[in-house]
């Protein structure tokens, strides 16, 4: 059983991977989609809505795809990073107050529903920065199915009204050389997201802004007392023909350990790598499985024999 996923985002936000780039990110949703189709894959996007106000046509044309599930991924992929620092500082919610959330999750979802007719289900929050505020608010809308949380051996679960399904293989965006991403610039972030900036200086010498801004954030986080996010695999980076078949092992191992797969695999990333020449082969090598979108689950939930295997009770 293998939930195959992936986050788009609007071009506005000027992420550093979309700078390599020679088509948009709706754009290689719509390669992305092609390809999984060519496979009979079932799978969900979890895009910003900002994304479909700037790309109205190639939204359509994406959401006219049976086996694919398009999800929420917050607004605007939180454009203004700073405004959510000074969020996270003043209210301890990265992500922003009550009535800020709410405004956001609804604006999202009815962009999404305005431009495919189909109810919204399932969320990720852009860089998994759900709270407990924005789970509250996702269950009273409607959202029926959260994927953010990563555990290798997690079992996919429901509570107070969500179904949640855990990510449990490694994110192609933090394990794969693509763009910016070298070696040697994902060594120094990861040790800058987990010491403070006094500590990478000495080893490091100096930093950029997105290393100080990232080891500024541990800092805050240890002020605040709160367990700082890594990510299992986090020290692994390949090229993308090494990843390819990396991914396919660890696909096997959790079907074998838990029973399924969630994969996150971005467009982006996919495109900017190698053209989707490895996710192709990739979708070739899954589709020997059966696939499922993530709101799939609300039917499989049903089921007490894959509940019994898969869910906690």
């Amino acid at each position: 059983m293998i939930f195959l996923t992936g986050d788009v985002h609007n071009m506005s936000l000027k992420a550093l991977d979309q700078e390599f780039l020679n088509i948009t990110e709706l754009e290689a949703a719509l390669k992305f989609a092609r390809i999984a189709s060519k496979y009979s894959i079932n799978f969900t996007l979890f895009i910003s809505g900002r994304a479909f106000l700037e790309e109205r046509d190639t939204a359509e044309k994406l959401s006219s795809y049976k086996n694919l599930e398009i999800g929420g991924h917050t607004w605007d992929s939180f454009r203004y990073s700073y405004l959510h620092d000074i969020s996270n500082l003043l209210f301890s919610t990265y992500y922003g107050p009550k009535i800020y959330q709410k405004w956001d999750i609804k604006k999202t979802i009815k962009i999404i529903e305005d431009t495919t007719g189909d109810k919204v289900l399932s969320w990720r929050t852009h860089s998994y920065r759900s709270d407990n505020l924005t789970k509250e608010i996702l269950s009273d809308i409607g959202i029926r199915v959260i994927s953010e949380e990563h555990t290798v051996n997690g079992k996919i679960r429901y509570n107070h009204g969500l179904i949640y399904l855990p990510i449990n293989t490694p994110e192609d965006h933090t394990t794969i050389i693509h763009g910016y991403r070298e070696k040697e610039f994902v060594q120094r972030l990861n040790y800058a997201r987990h010491n403070n900036p006094l500590s990478f200086c000495k080893r490091f010498g100096n930093f950029t802004k997105l290393e100080f801004q990232a080891s500024l954030k541990y800092v805050i986080k240890k002020i605040k007392k709160k367990d700082t996010k890594k990510y299992f695999y986090y020290n692994n980076l390949y090229n993308i023909n090494e990843w390819g078949e990396w991914i396919k092992q660890i696909i096997k191992d959790r079907i074998k350990e838990v029973g399924f797969a969630t994969l996150v695999i971005h467009p982006v990333c996919m495109e900017i790598a190698d053209g989707m020449r490895t996710y192709e082969d990739l979708c070739r090598f899954i589709s020997q499985y059966d696939t499922y979108k993530a709101k799939d689950l609300l039917i499989l939930l049903k089921n007490e024999s894959l509940k019994n295997g898969i869910f906690f009770k």
